[in-house]
This record gives structure tokens, sequence and C-alpha cells, in this order.
């Protein structure tokens, strides 16, 4: 049974034109995180979320995956998508 290999996040925030809700409020900044997961047999997926955040881009994705990365990587791929599927609705 494979295993993940690695996995890879990264956070962009591309210069786009920015705008605002409200004259009271700072412009909205777009970030997309991506996660690349590479598997023991070479397999790979590519997943993305984007999120706004005011003043400044969201370093919030990035951080909380930089807990859960370490712990997913040797762990069975048929596992974490059994896990993944529990928790939809």
């Amino acid at each position: 049974m494979s295993k993940i290999r690695s996995i890879e996040v990264r956070a962009l925030a591309p210069d786009v034109e920015r705008f605002r809700y409200t004259a009271f409020q700072d412009e909205v900044f777009t970030t997309t995180t991506l996660v690349r997961i590479e598997d023991q047999d070479g397999a790979s997926g590519i997943g993305a979320y984007d999120s706004d955040s005011h003043g400044d881009w969201d370093r919030a994705p990035l951080e909380t995956l930089r807990t859960l990365v370490p712990a997913l990587v040797g762990t069975s791929v048929r596992r974490v998508s059994r896990g993944a599927r529990s928790q939809s609705p």
C-alpha cells in the first residue's frame, strides 16, 4: 500500500486589483494556498484554497497546515483518503 512521500504547501498572494467593501475597511487581499501531495509510487495531486483578508495576505491556512503536514507524511494514502471521506457532509 502506498504511503505519502511528500507534502508541499505554498501561499501565493497574486498582485491583483484590490477592493474595499466599505470606506472604513482596509483593502481586501486574496491569498491562494496550494497543496501538492506525492506518494511513494510517484502519483501526485494538487489542491487549492482561496481566502480573503484585510490589510495583508492570509497566512492562517499555511500555518494550520504546518502543524498537520509532519503527521501525514509516511501515512497510508488509503487511511488519509478514508478519513477525509468521513469528514464530508
